[in-house]
């Protein structure tokens, strides 16, 4: 099985791909997907042309040939990515997250664990019969290898290949982390912590699912292969005629995977350190850090801090 994690790392990498949760708050989940692709049938159909020979009565013509044509084709991780993040999935998934973590130690409870579970699987099986696929257009290059006879009067067409397959696809684990801005007691900037914090070399921001999600069915194009046919066996085949066509239907094979005894790299807590600077008012955005440090001083007003080290003249005033 290969797998896909969903967001991406680089997605990560940027702060606008993170949830705001509340002011000083933020959060994101990623979806470790496990995913098995194999044939769906064993035989091969025919799609577009892509190159037509003809010879004459009085030569035989025997030819290899290289042709390059452009294909749309679908892109299955693109396809499977967009099933798992539906605004609908990406919130139902966020509120289960929020209410079940406790606070402290900002872990998600066993009970909160367990729901999660159910309301994923219940999520996707209604998500899966609106979804639909991502294609792509590729450049292909075909060796198309024939003899035509010279009693041939035809033209002949070379096509296409393609195979029916499928892919399955299983949601093996989330992994979660809130980053939070917070003040001490006597000071004035916030900081960030990432929440939960880490216990030594144990991933405690981990949710085991291990749960089968849906299939995608998808005609797959086989450059390596093409048909050749005369003329009028062509228009008799029974052709691929949509080979963008996509199909997605619920899974029930169930898979029972422990955790990766090492967490995904880089984690969550390294690209909470890329995506957001250690202070609240060094973050890049549409305001100005004159604008966050007026923020940070209103909070302050009438705080410990303010009346043990806030600007004297202003103390007065608010006096």
């Amino acid at each position: 099985m290969n797998t896909l994690v969903v967001p991406s790392s680089v997605d990560l990498t940027k702060e606008k791909n993170w949830i705001q949760t509340d002011k000083y708050q933020y959060l994101t989940m990623r979806y470790h997907l496990l995913i098995d692709e194999y044939q769906a049938e064993s035989t091969t159909h025919p799609g577009e042309i892509i190159a037509s020979y003809h010879t004459t009565e009085f030569s035989e013509t025997d030819t290899t040939k290289s042709v390059e044509n452009e294909f749309t084709v679908v892109d299955t991780d693109e396809t499977i990515i967009a099933s798992v993040r539906t605004d609908e999935f990406n919130t139902l998934v966020k509120n289960e997250l929020i209410a079940g973590i406790e606070i402290p130690p900002y872990k998600i409870s066993a009970d909160a664990s367990a729901s999660l579970e159910q309301k994923i699987l219940t999520s996707i099986s209604s998500s899966i019969k609106t979804s639909s696929s991502i294609t792509k257009r590729e450049k292909v290059s075909f060796q198309v290898h024939l003899t035509v006879s010279k009693d041939t009067t035809e033209k002949i067409h070379a096509a296409a290949c393609y195979r029916k397959t499928r892919v399955d696809v299983y949601l093996h684990y989330l992994d979660y982390l809130l980053v939070e801005y917070r003040t001490s007691a006597l000071g004035l900037r916030k900081k960030k912590q990432n929440l939960p914090r880490p216990d030594g070399q144990n991933p405690v921001n981990r949710i085991r699912i291990s749960e089968p999600l849906f299939s995608v069915f998808y005609w797959k194009l086989l450059p390596e292969s093409s048909f050749c046919f005369l003329e009028s066996d062509y228009e008799k085949e029974v052709k691929v005629i949509r080979p963008d066509e996509v199909t997605l239907q619920a899974l029930d094979k169930k898979i029972n995977l422990a955790l990766p005894a090492r967490p995904e790299r880089p984690t969550l807590y390294t690209l909470s350190n890329i995506a957001f600077p250690f202070h609240w008012i060094d973050r890049k955005g549409p305001w100005t850090k004159a604008d966050l440090e007026a923020i940070e001083m209103d909070e302050a007003v009438g705080s410990k801090w303010w009346f043990q080290y806030g600007p004297k003249d202003q103390k007065e005033t608010k006096q």
